[in-house]
């Protein structure tokens, strides 16, 4: 079967410090098992891509979690530096899969320009909509990924561009499911 360069399946990679690792403690003192289950679910669903930038919708998420349980354990994951979402284009950004995936052993590290794997880089990269979370993105990727051009962000608002729990109608229990 031939692999697509956003085909998930090349890429699902759970090492065992997720479970008993810093980042695995971390996650599980700050969410419990629930922490521990999304973050590998991020790592290993159908949807990731060698960048670790990629669209989810909010209800492909299999667990059956209700909107609060899911909106807890994905800020976690924002607060342990893991993963965050971008609830306004419904994207997810696992934080270090790149260096990962790219086998930079430090954060330092690059990629060498005329690299094959900068041109997926790029190409992943140039697939993401322009927001906040895709420059910090930039600013983590740039050097170590040689990516092009930052995003193209005309003003930047006060205003989180990651998940957040709903407020108004929606109703602090409910949370807010990205849009579609």
């Amino acid at each position: 079967m031939k692999h697509s360069i956003i085909d998930g399946q090349r890429y699902g990679i759970v090492y065992g410090t997720l479970w008993s690792g810093p980042t695995g403690d971390r996650i599980r003192e700050a969410a419990g098992n629930d922490g521990q289950l999304l973050a590998s679910y991020l790592l290993t669903n159908q949807y990731i891509n060698a960048i670790g930038y990629y669209r989810l919708h909010w209800n492909a998420i299999p667990f059956g979690w209700n909107n609060l349980r899911l909106a807890n354990s994905f800020l976690v994951l924002d607060k342990t530096n893991f993963a965050t979402y971008d609830d306004r284009f419904g994207y997810v950004w696992v934080k270090e899969m790149a260096r990962f995936q790219f086998f930079l052993n430090t954060r330092s590290a690059r990629l060498r320009p005329n690299d094959k794997r900068v041109s997926l880089a790029n190409k992943l990269y140039g697939m993401i909509p322009d927001s906040g979370l895709k420059l910090a993105f930039w600013r983590r990727y740039a050097r170590s990924l040689c990516l092009a051009q930052p995003p193209q962000l005309i003003k930047f608002s006060n205003e989180s561009n990651h998940f957040r729990l709903g407020t108004g109608s929606e109703g602090a229990s409910d949370g807010v499911p990205p849009r579609t």
